[in-house]
């Protein structure tokens, strides 16, 4: 194992989950506590087969819980991510994708 890196560097960080594009470069999603009754969504991906990470992104952004993220590639290494949020007061599951 390469030695250990923190990524989201924020101590309140859970469920993280890994992809990897066809490079090989991981990117990590997670959820994380935000404050109040809330968390959101985050990722940030390497360019460098996980040595370094880009900056935080928060892609849920919302004021209610954003929860159990995954994430993959396509074959063009776009990234999809999808996670359960009730900030509708309704659960509900969404997603949302970039080009890496």
């Amino acid at each position: 194992f390469t030695p250990k890196l923190n990524v989201s560097k924020s101590g309140r960080a859970t469920a993280p989950y890994t992809a990897v594009d066809s490079q090989g470069n991981p990117t990590l999603v997670w959820q994380e506590f935000t404050g109040n009754i809330g968390s959101d969504i985050f990722f940030s991906s390497s360019n460098n087969r996980g040595q370094s990470f880009a900056t935080i992104t928060n892609i849920s952004g919302n004021s209610g819980s954003s929860l159990f993220p995954t994430a993959t590639f396509d074959s063009n290494n776009m990234l999809f991510v999808g996670w359960n949020d009730d900030s509708s007061a309704n659960s509900e599951i969404f997603i949302s994708s970039t080009p890496k």
